[in-house]
């Protein structure tokens, strides 16, 4: 776990480039901006200056990645628990839906409440990460 956190700080920062909406990808933004349907988005399309695009909205757009046929999606399980392991022990800022207040937690907190019906208490969204 160590070694892939390292890993993944010593990836290169791209530089800037100009950014452009992918005609498709507009196409769909413009539907969600109607309806607030999910954006689904095949990962060899979504880059990082497209997710920033479509996440640093005020009211996100929902999105759902999804694999290119026959291709792997992801290199490390996508799961709370891996998640925990990662970052566990680092704060975070989780925004509650229903009334905007901003309440600091650790992540594995925020992860361990995934998978659990919602029983009326909070609903909660990852505001602001640290790193």
């Amino acid at each position: 776990m160590e070694q892939l956190i390292l890993d993944i700080k010593a990836l290169p920062i791209p530089p800037p480039r100009p950014f452009t909406v992918p005609r498709e990808i507009s196409a769909a933004i413009q539907k969600a901006d109607s309806d607030r349907e999910v954006i689904s988005i095949q990962h060899n399309v979504l880059t990082n200056e497209l997710f920033v695009h479509l996440w640093a909205r005020e009211d996100p757009y929902p999105l759902v990645v999804t694999p290119v046929p026959g291709q792997k999606l992801l290199q490390y399980p996508w799961s709370p628990e891996f998640f925990t392991d990662l970052t566990g022990t680092t704060m975070c800022l989780v925004e509650d839906c229903e009334t905007g207040d901003i309440i600091p937690m650790m992540l594995r907190d925020f992860y361990a409440l995934f998978g659990n019906k919602h029983d009326g208490k909070q609903v909660l969204k990852l505001k602001v990460l640290p790193f």
